[in-house]
């Protein structure tokens, strides 16, 4: 079992993610993030786990959730990356297009907790380090001329967002799509 951790977005931050996802869709004609995905922070390298050891990673979950306030992120400009790396088995494109995540100290301590709790588990996905918090606006089926047209869309774009994270889920990763498998509500 491969699972991902994550934190989605309130709702109207995350319509104005969507609305951007779908404009940039229209103009590059990637729809992986419009497909696989709701808008989302990523917090932690994907993990592989044998279904006995569910029980394992839900505690160690749940621990996490306990220690960890909720807290609020900004969402301030865009960054893009031409050397995105896949995870084991993913087929991807090495493009991406994002909204930057300002680093917050209750987003480092929930990654920081991930990543020793995480520790002993195989990985599937490791996470760029040093860590940039980001929320994808257009990845995986994204190509060369497709990112370079939704940079030059973006160039006169302005992001300026604030979220509540209040929560974090482990998704699993299935065959042609990705679920949510159980989430922890944070500060419980």
């Amino acid at each position: 079992m491969d699972f991902s951790v994550v934190s989605y977005l309130d709702k109207v931050t995350s319509l104005r993610i969507r609305t951007l996802q779908e404009a940039l869709s229209e103009i590059t004609g990637s729809k992986s993030a419009l497909a696989s995905w709701e808008p989302h922070l990523t917090l932690g390298d994907g993990i592989s786990i044998d279904e006995k050891d569910l029980t394992t990673l839900l505690d160690l979950c749940a621990r996490i959730a306990k220690v960890v306030q909720p807290f609020q992120i900004h969402l301030s400009g865009f960054g893009s990356v031409e050397s995105r790396l896949s995870g084991v088995g993913e087929v991807s494109t090495k493009y991406a297009i994002w909204v930057n995540v300002v680093p917050d100290p209750g987003l480092l301590s929930v990654v920081n907790e991930w990543s020793r709790a995480s520790s002993n588990f195989r990985k599937w996905y490791r996470m760029p380090v040093p860590y940039h918090p980001h929320v994808t606006l257009a990845f995986r089926d994204l190509d060369k001329e497709g990112f370079y047209g939704g940079l030059r869309y973006l160039q006169d774009k302005k992001c300026d967002l604030f979220t509540d994270i209040t929560n974090f889920s482990i998704v699993q990763r299935l065959k042609n799509t990705d679920a949510e498998y159980r989430r922890f509500e944070l500060g419980s």
